[in-house]
């Protein structure tokens, strides 16, 4: 080995992240998004959005249980814990609270 070799340079510590935190999570994360009609069409575009955006989803459905389990496994496979699919029928009002419920049982809050 030869000592003319000049030393190893010191390693470059990273900057801290925190500050950066809000960006790279999305401007939504933290928050808990439910989205009525969500499994197909123009509902889960938005739950794809609010997804992409940082945020969990809960997707509703009435009729469309496949498409809402296909949609929240895709949202899952990029990010796991963040999305769940709920069914039921909005004209039932007692229905309604379930909703909520559900939400709050799943992610512990219900923000959007």
């Amino acid at each position: 080995m030869s000592t003319d070799a000049p030393p190893p340079a010191a390693p470059i510590a990273a900057p801290p992240i925190a500050p950066f935190a809000g960006l790279l999570a999305g401007p939504l994360a933290g928050k808990v998004a439910l989205v009525t009609g969500a499994a197909r069409r123009v509902g889960a575009a938005i739950v794809r959005s609010f997804h992409a955006a940082g945020a969990c989803v809960i997707v509703h459905y009435h009729h469309s249980a496949a498409a809402a389990a296909a949609l929240v496994a895709d949202l899952e496979s990029r990010r796991p814990n963040s999305a769940a699919s709920i069914g039921a029928d909005l004209l039932a009002t007692a229905q309604l609270g379930e909703l909520v419920s559900f939400a709050t049982g799943r992610f512990g809050r219900l923000d959007i």
